[in-house]
């Protein structure tokens, strides 16, 4: 597969719930990162996602999950999509513009990066 096709594996799989499949096409060290959120870890209230198991976790909650990728374009093993993510987080229903950087080595992302406009997301999930 190639990384774009990577990529698009993994956003069906968690779009459609298929936890199973996205954890298949992450890397055993994978490290999710929302920018916006700034720099985290486990110790801080919003944590960098290491490994499969942990993005899984982080990502359960979301429900009714659909990705519109509006472009995207693949440079070597790093694909750049923009995409708007609506879900249902809790009680809020989100609509959010994302750029996203996935790099991929040997079939297997290692690396996510969303970048998003934060006040935005805090604003839906207050219900505004």
């Amino acid at each position: 597969m190639t990384p774009e096709e990577t990529v698009d594996a993994f956003i069906a799989a968690v779009t459609s719930g298929d936890w199973a499949r996205a954890a298949e096409l992450a890397a055993d060290d994978i490290v999710y990162e929302n920018v916006g959120f700034g720099s985290t870890s486990f110790e801080l209230p919003v944590p960098v996602i290491n490994g499969p198991t942990a993005m899984l976790e982080f990502l359960a909650p979301m429900q009714d999950a659909e990705w519109i990728v509006h472009r995207q374009t693949c440079l070597g093993n790093v694909v750049i999509n923009e995409r708007t993510d609506k879900f249902v987080f809790g009680e809020a229903r989100i609509e959010l513009l994302v750029a996203g950087i996935f790099e991929v080595i040997d079939g297997k992302i290692t690396v996510w990066r969303d970048y998003c406009d934060m006040q935005t997301l805090m604003t839906q999930m207050a219900g505004g």
